[in-house]
């Protein structure tokens, strides 16, 4: 795992060596073992490492062909690369390392963009092909790996995150509907940026920049295809893949490990890591000071039950406060998933052991784990309760609600069924997606920009639903925590429930089965009702959250008071004082509702707009 950047000189000579080196500094976190920067009279590569696959300075990066006509800087695990390996030499290619690095480079070489399709992994790369004098970016199937990009008619800039992009003489505009998206929904999706002209490569999706022009194609889209196919088969179908998913992503030469919380989906990939890799260890988060998130003690014994090493991680709340200022820090465009602490300092916790772990991520968006998809699963199969929640909502609506005791998450949640009941499909699919009412957000900022969630397509059946939920909450949401907070602390997290050929088959499957009888992730319950403990798999879902709550009424008022003042807020001249104030008072009430989600919103972007002061 690692961080690249660079740029491609078009139609001039440009030389941006010190703008290169700059970048790769900001890029360190995400390579703390070596670094290295190749350039010619037109191209510079930057790259840092974070060594898991040869160790050796054979595997070290920017790398290039013997022939100097191909050259890297690549980010990620390509975890069949040993079978392309032995294709490749078989047809005559002659490696110099045992890296997945070189392997790339020869099948781009021997098979040019048809390559990528091959490739079974999460990665972000930059290639330049000198005899064509074009630079080539490619992403991953699902966006696991970051790669932001800036093209000019003169040149073009790209890295691993905006921040280490933004080292290049790039402007810094803001972009007001991105900024509207990230207050509806804590994050920026659709491959936007928090600045005009930035963007980041499509998923499943190659670029090529020549001197003269830009073009871009799909080598993976997911598709929505129904097998003609048995149950039993379908569970037996999912087995097999997750576990030939879950062997591949135990490659490595350093120690693996996995994150283990009390749930169905961690605790399967524990139980196939287990089988496959004698003496792994697992870790989880204990929330000794906030029993209701805390479910340490309940992986901990199914960590025994498999007898493997687990650690459990506590996070202190002084150790997460003190924590907050790094995560902010680390932030290069707004991201307000306050979970991002405690992943913060779970993941520093577990660096100090391994490099590598397993994550059950993913799995609700591929299975249909989320409340919000039983209540879509309800409004679709009992539309006479749908209609009788209408009329209800219309005389009497619950107010308020919160996320920091399970009775004020109900009422939280009661009160989104109940709008939700008089909305179409989609209308109600951003809803559900939304930490911030329209209300609040056609008000919250002093210019709007009109953003408008555009569904790639509609949301008839479960297997729709969970598929924009796959194309727009997994990336810019869970993936982009995952990244960011993991590469913060030299931590590579991999995840077997994305690989490929798992995700096409499983929505192959038909959309009544994933959840059967409204039973959520039935698929994977009955797939491992044999092999996981009836407990787990009955568990209740629970969210990996802060207590934001609590610490606005104690050690974090203080920040509030100053990044969310009128006088910050009028300096920065974004966010309307009087609706801030509002929400402030609503979050200190009895019925928060979402209110304290919104505040860590506002001062997230407060901080942001503080350091990169962007053009408005």
């Amino acid at each position: 795992m690692c961080g690249i950047s660079g740029y491609f000189s078009r139609l001039k000579e440009f030389r941006f060596g010190s703008e290169l080196a700059e970048s790769m500094r900001l890029n360190g976190h995400r390579g703390p073992d070596g670094n290295g920067i190749w350039q010619n009279e037109k191209v510079g590569f930057a790259h840092t490492r974070l060594s898991i696959i040869d160790v050796s300075s054979g595997g070290s990066q920017p790398m290039s062909l013997s022939s100097n006509k191909l050259h890297i800087c690549y980010n990620g695990e390509i975890y069949n690369y040993r079978e392309l390996r032995r294709e490749l030499e078989g047809v005559g290619c002659v490696f110099n390392s045992e890296s997945d690095t070189e392997v790339i480079l020869h099948a781009y070489d021997r098979w040019g963009t048809k390559s990528f399709s091959r490739l079974n992994g999460m990665f972000a790369v930059a290639l330049f092909d000198a005899s064509k004098e074009e630079l080539i970016l490619v992403r991953d199937r699902y966006g696991i790996k970051p790669l932001y990009y800036y093209v000019h008619a003169e040149r073009v800039f790209f890295a691993s995150e905006l921040g280490s992009l933004l080292a290049f003489p790039i402007p810094r505009e803001l972009d007001y509907t991105s900024l509207s998206a990230y207050f509806q929904f804590s994050y920026i999706n659709e491959n936007r940026s928090i600045l005009k002209d930035i963007h980041q490569v499509e998923p499943g999706t190659w670029m090529k920049i020549s001197e003269t022009k830009t073009t871009k194609e799909n080598y993976y889209q997911l598709k929505l295809n129904t097998l003609d196919i048995a149950y039993d088969e379908a569970l037996a179908g999912i087995k097999e893949r997750l576990q030939k998913s879950v062997e591949r992503r135990l490659i490595a030469d350093v120690p693996v490990a996995t994150f283990l919380s009390s749930g169905l989906d961690s605790s399967i990939i524990t139980y196939l890591a287990a089988e496959n890799h004698k003496g792994i260890a697992s870790y989880s988060a204990g929330f000794s000071q906030f029993p209701f998130y805390d479910e340490s003690v309940k992986a901990k014994e199914f960590g025994d039950k498999l007898d493997i090493k687990h650690h459990t991680i506590d996070l202190l709340q002084e150790n997460m406060l003190d924590s907050i200022e790094a995560v902010l820090n680390s932030f290069s465009e707004p991201f307000a998933d306050s979970s991002a602490i405690a992943f913060y300092e779970l993941s520093k916790g577990v660096s100090k052991d391994v490099k590598v772990v397993l994550s059950g991520d993913g799995a609700d968006e591929l299975f249909g784990g989320y409340r919000k998809h039983k209540a879509e699963w309800i409004f679709q199969n009992y539309p006479k309760l749908t209609s009788l929640s209408a009329k209800l909502g219309s005389a009497f609506s619950p107010q308020g609600g919160g996320r920091n005791s399970t009775l004020a998450n109900l009422k939280r949640q009661s009160k989104k069924w109940i709008e939700g009941s008089s909305l179409s499909e989609e209308e109600r699919y951003v809803l559900f997606a939304s930490m911030c009412s329209a209300d609040d957000l056609s008000s919250i900022l002093i210019k709007n920009g009109s953003y408008q969630r555009d569904l790639s397509h509609s949301l008839d059946t479960i297997n729709d639903v969970l598929k924009e939920d796959f194309d727009r909450v997994l990336k810019g949401d869970m993936l982009y925590k995952v990244d960011r907070m993991s590469m913060l602390n030299g931590l590579e997290v991999r995840v077997p429930f994305l690989d490929h050929e798992l995700v096409d088959f499983v929505f192959s499957l038909p959309s009544e089965w994933k959840l059967r009888n409204g039973n959520r992730k039935s698929l994977l319950k009955d797939a491992y009702k044999d092999s996981i403990p009836k407990q787990i798999i009955q568990r209740k879902k629970k969210g990996f959250e802060v207590p934001l709550g609590d610490w606005f009424k104690g050690p974090l008022e203080e920040k509030i008071d100053v990044l969310l003042s009128k006088r910050a807020i009028n300096d920065i001249g974004i966010l309307n004082y009087e609706k801030v104030k509002g929400i402030i008072d609503r979050s200190r009430s009895n019925n928060p509702g979402d209110s304290n989600y919104l505040i860590w919103s506002m001062l997230v972007f407060q901080q942001w707009m503080a350091k990169y002061n962007p053009k408005q």
